[in-house]
């Protein structure tokens, strides 16, 4: 979380001291991280649904518990944006990347003559937290919701592992805003001026897919060593960048929001100006196969469940703790 916020304080220093010539490297910074944040959501919107045990066994058996996650955004995403303020990269960002933190509490039970579990997860922004951050100048959603069906096809007896397929519907959403506190700023670039009203910093996502997991797991003594692997398809999004009113006057007409102004300021300066700020998107629709792997540490009824995942088409890496009972 650190480090998601460090970026995000990193875009709006450059925000704030943009001038018209640097607001293009804002926007195509700004895209870049967009771009590269929608290719890692298909990972992002999985987390909650992994738990060591391939088969939590058939019914009555369940489990219940609290999911915090990663994926992190390569660390060459923020190169660019860093490269804009005059300024190198932080170690923080570059070892793992930019964290898109994800949680979601996570229910599954055993289903009766079926080999079979099924699961739910959900989980929002609880209102102290969000009053919180709110207190630091940042205002912020999240919720995530999914189902999931897992098949045994083999139970772990003696020597033999647990051998799961599972599927899953998931969705997620997520916002972050920030005040520059700059006020109104006139950016002045030959005979134009842009006029920017009390601009944000806004930065939401979502995500919308499926998942396909097919995944080992043995107990051994108070551990559960785990492998799989997984396919995501589905869509996901990104949007952001400066929010704000703007205004576009020529100076040697007086004119104010001129198409053919705001057409020869976007040339000239390299940046596309709508009313509502300076805002990039992106988009991705191509599927995903992560591997995953990890244990838990099993005492009684209590699990502590310690996932790494790889995405090897991006090079993404993921991260996901686990707290549950499970019985």
């Amino acid at each position: 979380m650190k480090r998601f916020f460090l970026v995000l304080a990193a875009f709006s220093l450059i925000a704030a001291g943009a001038t018209a010539q640097t607001l293009e490297g804002f926007q195509t910074a700004f895209q870049t991280f967009a771009d590269d944040m929608a290719g890692v959501l298909a990972a992002n919107s999985t987390v909650g649904n992994v738990w060591s045990h391939a088969y939590v066994g058939g019914f009555p058996r369940f489990g219940a518990g609290l999911a915090v996650g990663a994926n992190f955004v390569p660390a060459d995403s923020a190169e660019p944006l860093f490269t804009a303020a005059g300024a190198s990269l932080p170690s923080e960002l570059a070892n793992l990347g930019i964290p898109i933190p994800a949680a979601a509490l996570s229910f599954k039970i055993g289903l009766p003559f079926l080999n079979m579990d099924v699961g739910v997860k959900g989980g929002l922004i609880p209102d102290s937290a969000s009053g919180a951050l709110s207190g630091m100048g940042v205002n912020a959603t999240y919720e995530t919701l999914g189902v999931n069906l897992r098949y045994a096809l083999l139970k772990d007896r003696l020597v033999i592992p647990a051998v799961s397929i599972g599927a899953s519907w998931n969705y997620i959403k997520g916002s972050v805003a920030t005040g520059l506190g700059v006020g109104d700023t006139t950016y002045t670039y030959a005979i134009y001026e842009l006029t920017v009203t009390d601009p944000d910093l806004t930065l939401d996502w979502e995500a919308n897919t499926f998942d396909f997991t097919l995944q080992v797991s043995k107990n051994l003594l108070i551990f559960t060593p785990y492998a799989g692997t997984g396919l995501t398809i589905g869509s996901t999004s990104v949007n952001g960048g400066m929010s704000a009113e703007t205004h576009v006057t020529n100076t040697s007409t007086s004119e104010v929001d001129n198409p053919a102004d705001i057409v020869a300021l976007e040339q000239a300066a390299g940046v596309t100006i709508s009313d509502q700020g300076f805002l990039v998107s992106a988009t991705s629709n191509a599927p995903t196969i992560r591997i995953y792997g990890g244990t838990s540490i099993n005492i009684l009824i209590l699990k502590l469940d310690l996932m790494a995942s790889y995405v090897p088409a991006t090079q993404a890496l993921g991260a996901q703790v686990m707290a549950r009972i499970q019985l």
